[in-house]
């Protein structure tokens, strides 16, 4: 009985042990945001609160696709599937929706990607913007960039200025171009200049809410733990 005793003792002090633990290790949702990164407010610290990240803590995170496509649609159905269809050929994608950074001649890109929280590089080391009013205005914080995922900044169709649309939306007839930025700009969101909608190019991909989680290997550790202490207790009553 004593050995019981003290073995059952044992394996729930590692479950409490692990509980602060798992309390204080956290994730990005996608495994792509990275935590301890000082994002102008202190290592760790959520930018749109000036508080250490919390669980359920909201955020995006946005990129520039590896595909490349023409913006001679005027439907913006098609870039939202298109943006989706790279973030799945790159593995973001499995339970995430995706849309696409732009503005037809009747879709807004600030209705297209509604924007709830702070917004992250997919670097996951740098934020554009604490919120959607912030992400909407013209500058980025100094020296952030929209990357594709191997780290590369590139020209993208946007159609868009400052989240509406501009004199050369997606999908612009005539004469046939639409609005092009350049993902590096700190002001990407004003005119960086304009190219044929024939133009294959990028496009930004924004994700939709994502939310802070629990770190998967914490609770692992919780979990093993647990099973422990369940099964010593089957055997002590048996």
């Amino acid at each position: 009985m004593l050995k019981h005793t003290i073995l059952w003792a044992a394996v729930a002090g590692l479950v409490f042990a692990l509980a602060p633990a798992a309390q204080a290790q956290l994730a990005g949702q996608l495994g792509l945001l990275d935590l301890t990164a000082d994002y102008g407010s202190g290592a760790g610290v959520n930018p749109a609160t000036g508080s250490p990240w919390a669980l359920s803590d909201p955020y995006h995170l946005i990129y520039v696709t590896s595909a490349l496509t023409d913006a001679t649609s005027t439907d913006i159905a098609d870039y939202n599937a298109f943006v989706q269809a790279d973030a799945d050929a790159a593995g973001i994608g499995a339970g995430v929706s995706w849309s696409a950074l732009g503005s037809t001649a009747t879709v807004d890109a600030q209705d297209n990607a509604i924007i709830t929280g702070p917004v992250f590089g997919i670097s996951g080391s740098k934020y554009t913007a604490t919120d959607a009013a912030d992400f909407w205005d013209y500058i980025f914080p100094a020296g952030n960039l929209i990357l594709q995922l191997d780290g590369t900044p590139k020209n993208v169709h946007t159609g868009s200025h400052l989240g509406l649309k501009s004199s050369s939306p997606l999908g612009n007839p005539a004469p046939g171009n639409v609005e092009r930025e350049w993902s590096a700009w700190q002001n990407w969101k004003g005119a960086a200049g304009f190219w044929a909608a024939t133009t294959e190019a990028e496009m930004c991909g924004i994700s939709q809410q994502l939310q802070i989680v629990p770190d998967p290997a914490t609770l692992a550790l919780l979990s093993i733990g647990g099973l422990g202490l369940v099964i010593r207790r089957r055997r002590v009553r048996g």
